[in-house]
């Protein structure tokens, strides 16, 4: 089928034109908005971020100092845990007092007076670990070397005690006048280790 244009060329060429002009603006009407929105877009969204950015720095410089003191109270708290930490080792370690007078006064045998119970109590660190170690000093005065050699045998054989030694033992020359003391008696000093 062969189709035959009436209109005359000049015409055509002109209402090609227009066509050619209309797309051409609708082409450029549509693409100006399409980036006026992708900038309005943009603007928005860089402006959102802004506010973001600045609503989270003013919450920083809130919560900033408040971190600070958290983690400052966290240390100190640390620093009290090991603490206590040691101070429950220490009463863990504590001895029943009542058991081991209990036990001096049984080993004492009849021929044998104490002056004094003293107790020392050391504690070392080695190695990061606490140690506590607790020493029993008795002073004393024996009727006789034998009475003497009888504490010193009974305190060895104790299961409260270890390293049993005695200090010195020297012979009562005078009495002091303070007491009754027989002349020719012991003055001793023992010292020996509690066991844990």
């Amino acid at each position: 089928i062969n189709t035959i244009d009436l209109l005359p060329e000049t015409v055509a060429k002109e209402i090609k034109q227009k066509r050619e002009k209309e797309l051409v603006r609708k082409i450029s009407s549509t693409s100006g908005v399409v980036c006026a929105g992708m900038l309005s877009f943009l603007l928005v969204t860089f402006v959102f971020c802004k506010l973001c950015l600045n609503i989270s720095e003013t919450r920083l410089k809130k919560i900033k100092p408040k971190l600070q003191e958290a983690l400052l109270l966290r240390s100190e708290n640390e620093r009290l845990a090991e603490r206590q930490a040691i101070f429950q080792r220490i009463a863990d370690d504590r001895k029943d007092w009542s058991k081991v007078l209990y036990e001096v006064s049984r080993l004492i045998p009849r021929n044998v007076w104490l002056i004094s119970i003293e107790t020392e109590a050391r504690l070392s660190s080695e190695r990061e670990e606490l140690t506590k170690s607790s020493k029993l000093r008795l002073k004393g005065i024996a009727n006789s070397q034998n009475d003497l050699t009888e504490v010193l045998v009974a305190f060895e054989g104790s299961s409260f005690f270890l390293n049993v030694q005695l200090l010195y033992a020297e012979k009562i020359k005078t009495n002091p006048g303070s007491y009754y003391i027989p002349i020719g008696s012991l003055r001793f000093e023992i010292i020996a280790d509690l066991k844990d």
